[in-house]
């Protein structure tokens, strides 16, 4: 049985077989939003972490001024077009189970350019293999500026989009040459020969 509108009283009465209709549908139609908004967050994280990577990957060799830094990538997110989020583990310290993010800007504050061919030194511990790099005359003196300017501040060194250290600046950098001392393996070496081939394509 349907009731029809109510001579004077504004509204209608329906029968309950139409009542439980609606109901159904407005449970059916939340459902659904729900759903929808859990895997757009889904999707969305998806997508911050293939445009972390893809943005690394073309990212210039150098040396970047760390602009922020976060234990996860929602507190370094909000990125203007001309920064990029980096992760980075320290493969010395033990203690870091999980990637730190780096913010900074595209291009790198000083660019890496060797001078010549780098050189490696075992420094009389199997462990603890140290790399020196040379920096060419216009590097080095961009490094020494940019050291005086950030004095205590945080720097990253990327090659290859990957972030090799990072180091707080604690005094300026007057004579371009570099030492990385972080490898705990293999690192240095499979570092070495492609900052070697890097020079030999000069």
């Amino acid at each position: 049985m349907i009731f029809r509108p109510i001579k004077g009283k504004g509204y209608i009465m329906f029968n309950c077989e139409y009542v439980k209709y609606i109901k159904r549908n407005i449970i059916v139609y939340l459902i659904f939003v729900l759903t929808s908004i859990s895997f757009s967050q889904v999707m969305t994280n998806a997508d911050t972490n293939k445009i972390i990577a893809k943005r690394s990957a073309k990212i210039s060799d150098g040396f970047y001024l760390i602009l922020k830094e976060g234990k996860t990538k929602n507190e370094v997110s909000s990125i203007k077009s001309d920064e990029i989020i980096l992760s980075y583990i320290n493969e010395i310290d033990t203690t870091q189970k999980t990637p730190r993010y780096l913010l900074v800007k595209r291009a790198p504050n000083v660019a890496l350019d060797l001078e010549k061919q780098p050189t490696l030194n075992n420094n009389g511990d199997s462990k603890k293999t140290i790399l020196y790099l040379t920096l060419a005359a216009r590097s080095a003196k961009e490094l020494k500026e940019f050291s005086e300017k950030n004095i205590m501040r945080q720097v990253a060194f990327v090659i290859d989009g990957t972030v090799i250290t990072v180091h707080k600046i604690r005094a300026a950098i007057n004579n371009g040459e570099v030492q990385i001392t972080r490898c705990t393996d293999n690192a240095c070496q499979v570092l070495y020969l492609k900052l070697k081939e890097k020079v030999s394509k000069k």
